[in-house]
């Protein structure tokens, strides 16, 4: 299973290229030709993903960390 770490990691490259394609644009002419970014929308869909998959962890893990584990030893 994927971490949250991981999960936030992704999230933040997706960010950084739905800004990249904010800023320059969809299609971007350079001196070799036309350089066309991934699609706006289908990174918008994968961020959304991995929010959904970030808010899982945290649901999936709060069931499991009620309160401090604690090991008790006692007289034996």
């Amino acid at each position: 299973m994927i971490n949250i770490e991981e999960l936030e990691r992704r999230k933040i490259e997706v960010d950084a290229a739905i800004s990249n394609i904010m800023r320059t644009g969809q299609l971007v002419q350079t001196r070799n030709g036309r350089v066309e970014h991934a699609s706006l929308s289908e990174l918008r869909a994968e961020r959304a993903a991995i929010e959904q998959q970030i808010a899982d962890c945290y649901r999936s893990s709060a069931g499991d960390s009620w309160g401090t584990k604690v090991n008790f030893v006692g007289r034996g």
